[in-house]
């Protein structure tokens, strides 16, 4: 009981520096991966916000999660898009801060939550996840989302899974791997104090394993090879060289 009781506090915590740190407060009740059109996304009925009181009687993490599960019957009919919303709005995302690495804690989520482990398995994610990637706005998610850096972290390590990428064609691979490179450039040069560059990283990286000169161009950098294995252990100074040699590169078909 003690121990939950100091990861309820450490949690809370945290949700107050990341609302201090990681960007503005929204601004309107719309999120910014919220389509214009009403989908069927599913509606989290308790969270810390909606329903603080009931939150705190929460005696166990087990307790939050089973609330944060999607009944079986809702997700099995849900579209693809209103899944994708489900699980950008899924109200534990930050328990992926309270890792060594943030992607282990990401990892973690594809089994404790069933929307995230549906979406992964859908043959058309990919696609779908595409579109809402394309048509994101870096200011727009400022402008809406408390916590934009997580949120959009948590979109691009659900596109960077091989099961996703395997599941698009080369010529949505070259488009993804173009507006990606882009996305990576936006954020080291305008955005660089809020969002890190470190999960458009792994998009890029893995789309790119099946090419042979990029597979050269990695064979020696330990660093680069880690972390699009695992995920984990991003530096920006291999990172950087390798992105440069990328930009200079052939490697879109």
């Amino acid at each position: 009981m003690r121990k939950f009781k100091l990861i309820l506090c450490v949690s809370m915590i945290a949700l107050v520096v990341l609302s201090a740190t990681t960007g503005v407060l929204a601004m309107s009740n719309k999120m910014w991966f919220e389509s214009e059109k009403i989908t069927d996304a599913y509606v989290f009925p308790i969270t810390p916000e909606k329903a603080p009181d009931k939150w705190k009687e929460f005696q166990s993490h087990q307790e939050m999660l089973d609330a944060c599960r999607v009944p079986d019957e809702v997700l099995n009919k849900m579209s693809t898009k209103g899944l994708i919303e489900t699980c950008l709005s899924y109200p534990l995302i930050g328990d992926m801060m309270f890792h060594n690495e943030i992607y282990q804690g990401f990892v973690k989520q594809t089994d404790s939550f069933n929307g995230l482990n549906e979406l992964l398995n859908r043959k058309d994610a990919g696609n779908v996840l595409c579109d809402y990637y394309y048509n994101l706005s870096f200011d727009q998610i400022l402008k809406t989302d408390k916590f934009p850096t997580f949120t959009l972290r948590y979109l691009e390590y659900i596109i960077s899974q091989p099961v996703i990428l395997d599941n698009l064609d080369e010529t949505l691979k070259d488009e993804l791997l173009s507006y990606a490179i882009k996305i990576a450039e936006n954020k080291a040069s305008k955005y660089s104090d809020t969002f890190t560059v470190s999960s458009t990283a792994l998009i890029i990286g893995r789309i790119l394993m099946n090419d042979e000169k990029f597979v050269s161009l990695i064979e020696k950098n330990e660093n680069i090879k880690l972390f699009l294995e695992t995920g984990t252990n991003f530096k920006d100074e291999s990172w950087n060289d390798a992105f440069r040699q990328i930009k200079e590169g052939d490697f879109l078909s």
